[in-house]
Formats: C-alpha cells, structure tokens, sequence
C-alpha cells in the first residue's frame, strides 16, 4: 500500500561511504552534497528528486548507501531547537539540563529496563547516561534528534549493564492481578531488541524515525520488530482473557 502523497515525507538525507569525487557528484544535480571523512551526505526535496529514483542511482553508480533518513520540514524547526539547547548545555546552563532531563527520564528509564536492566540498575544507568551525555556533547552532530542520540547513548550502557548484572530470577513468575500487569509481564517476556522498539513506539510514543536513530536500526528492521512485539503483546492479553474467562 502506498503512502498517500499528502503524508510523504518532502525531504531525504542518504549518507553514502567514502567521499564522492566530482564526477560521481555530477551525478546528482540538484542534490546537496556534504562531505564528510569517510562518508558523504545527499539531501534535498523528495518532490523535487523522488528518493526511489536517487537510491536506484546510487546503486547503479555502485555506492554504498549506509543509511537512509526520511524528514518533513518540522525536522529543521526540530534540529534548530536541539542545536539551542546544545548549545545552552555546552555554556552549562543547568535550568536547561534540568528540563531535558525531566523530560527524558521515562524514555530512558523505560529503555534500560528494556535492555533487561532492574529498576534499581535503570536508575543507574539513566543516571550514567547524563554524565556520559555531558562528556560527549562535542560529538553531537544533529543528524538525529538531541534525545534521540541521548537515548542511543542510554541503550549502549543499559546493554552492557545487563550483561554484567543480570535480572533477579524469578522476576517474571509473579501471577498478573490485572491487565496492566499482564502486559507489563508480556513486554518483559519479549527479546531485547522487540522490547526497546514497543517501548519507544507504543509507551513513549516515538515516531518511527527518531526510534530508528536511537537503536541504530533501518526502518524495515523497526517495522517489522514492532509488528512482531504487538502481536505477542495482543496474544498474551488474549490468552489472559481466555483464562480469567475459564475460572469465572
């Protein structure tokens, strides 16, 4: 099924490895070029040069096209804020920190027990996860947004977290009482990487793409991990349904 023309993303970003020559750049009039080491950045508008088209190009050409961003234009309102707060950040204005934590702390706490973490171990690593944020400031570029990159910062340290203090056994053995605990048991009981992405989507309520920039992940690999993750989810409410519907 098609998406609507209404509801097409109008602007693309395509990061190709290596830096392209000249020649290669010829290849794309009307596109921007940004080089970067080791890489170079195509964007523009997906009205005025149809992504489909340039992405057939590429390959023709044969590149290697690393990564493929879809953007609306609230994307450059977006980085523009993000760059502020940056920056703002960087002078050490804590009144901003303080709000940006405030406003992340659900996501990354959600994500790090999602990466398998304990409450107590997410607290730790949410807080880790602010120090590194400060330490590494520098390295944000903007090419996702500012908490994106804070949370891809977050699941890093939760899964390395993780491995070294794993869950208490028998965490996920308690009875559910109701149907917040069955889907809470539910989404315990998924993969690593099906639990971060119905985390970000469906209780934070991410949009697509910046889940993709956190987990580092193509669009099709999300789609279809969140598919998978709601259709467990719906299975086991189901299967509670039908239990609770037995012993009535």
């Amino acid at each position: 099924m098609e998406t609507p023309p209404d509801a097409a993303p109008r602007r693309y970003r395509i990061t190709i490895r290596g830096r392209l020559s000249d020649r290669l750049a010829s290849a794309f009039p009307g596109v921007a070029l940004e080089r970067r080491p080791g890489e170079t950045v195509l964007s523009g508008s997906a009205d005025a040069s149809p992504l489909p088209e340039l992405l057939e190009r590429v390959s023709a050409l044969g590149l290697d096209a690393v990564s493929v961003m879809r953007t609306t234009d609230g994307d450059g309102e977006r980085g523009a804020r993000d760059a502020a707060v940056a920056t703002a950040l960087w002078a050490g204005d804590e009144a901003v920190f303080r709000a940006l934590v405030q406003a992340n702390h659900s996501a990354l706490l959600g994500v790090a027990m999602a990466c398998g973490c304990t409450r107590p171990g997410a607290r730790e690593v949410v807080r880790r996860t602010w120090l590194t944020v400060l330490e590494r400031l520098p390295d944000f570029d903007g090419r996702s947004s500012l908490r994106a990159w804070v949370c891809g910062i977050a699941t890093g340290i939760a899964r390395t977290h993780a491995v070294h203090a794993p869950r208490a056994e028998g965490a996920d053995r308690m009875e559910p009482v109701d149907a917040e605990d069955v889907l809470r048991q539910a989404i315990r009981r998924l993969p690593s990487p099906e639990r971060l992405v119905v985390t970000l989507r469906d209780i934070e309520r991410w949009p697509a793409g910046e889940t993709c920039d956190a987990l580092g992940m193509p669009e099709p690999t999300e789609r279809r991990l969140l598919q998978r993750a709601r259709s467990a989810l719906c299975a086991a409410r189901e299967r509670a349904a039908a239990a609770s519907g037995r012993m009535a």
